[in-house]
Order: structure tokens, then sequence, then C-alpha cells
């Protein structure tokens, strides 16, 4: 039996796929302490096994680079979410929901439609406070849409009056 550290090459080993004289070092698993030749300078940490456990764990915060699983997307807050939660149907096929539509599902207690729209009152995607949301539907959206843009256009022509008066 090799000792922990020994070094052969991979032709001593009897390996015969384009290894020639690379050289194998002994070494053990620091999880399970299985012993194994692998190639020198790219050895892994821990075996095959106890690595596919490692990551078998790593769902979601558990995942080292979990970076709290929000993130903009088209200009909109999207949040990840378990396959637990409640809410999940409302997902995209990788398990993202936008944030308002989340919220509002969340004040209501239940699933939105499909044809259900959550409509940002002050027009900032990113303003996802729920004294800003509003459910409508897609026929009533239009409307609240025209209404902001002719909100807008009346203070621009009061502003460009008080300016010439």
């Amino acid at each position: 039996m090799p000792q922990i550290g020994e070094i052969k090459t991979a032709n001593e080993l009897g390996f015969k796929h384009k290894q020639g004289r690379r050289k194998f070092v002994w070494v053990a698993c620091p999880e399970c302490g299985k012993e194994r030749w692998v190639a020198k300078g790219e050895h892994p940490r821990v075996c095959s096994k106890c690595r596919d456990t490692i990551l078998r764990n790593y769902k979601l915060e558990n995942h080292p680079n979990w970076k709290g699983g929000r993130r903009i997307e088209n200009g909109y807050w999207t949040i990840k979410l378990s396959k637990e939660n409640h809410f999940y149907p409302m997902c995209s096929d990788i398990g993202y929901v936008r944030e308002h539509r989340y919220v509002m599902a969340q004040k209501l207690d239940r699933l939105l439609k499909p044809n259900e729209i959550v409509h940002h009152i002050n027009g900032i995607r990113t303003d996802n406070r729920l004294e800003n949301l509003a459910i409508t539907t897609r026929g009533n959206h239009e409307h609240y849409t025209l209404l902001k843009v002719m909100q807008k256009r009346i203070r621009e022509l009061e502003q460009a009056i008080k300016v010439s008066v």
C-alpha cells in the first residue's frame, strides 16, 4: 500500500491513456479518509463521492456563492423562491418571480392569475413598496399608463406657463 504523499508516474501506475510521464500523488480525502491517486498539481480536496454529497446540500442559501437570490432582470427585481414556497407556481422555469408580483400575492394571500398585472403607481419598476403597487388587468393597465403620461404632460405645460409669465 502506498504512503500518503508518495509520487509515481502514470507509466508506473499502469495508466495508459495519454498520461505518459505525468506524476500522480497518493492522497486521502479529508472528509471520508478514502485514499486515491490524483494528478499532481490538480488534486481535488475531496473524493468524488464526498464532493457529490457536498454539492447535493448546496441549495439556495447553503451554496457558497449565494448572494441572496435577488437580482434585477429587465428593470424589475426578481427573487429566487424555493420549491417549498407556497407561491412557487408563479415562478419562471428557473425558480425566479418578479418581486412586485410576489409582494402583491403575499398581501392577497393567494397566487396571482396570469392575466393580473401588478402596476407600479409611480412608474419606478424597482420600487416594490406595497403602497406603490396596484393590481389591475391588461385593459386597465393601459389606462393607468396613459393617465400617467397625460399627467406628466400637464405638469410640463404648467411649468412652461409659469416660466413664460
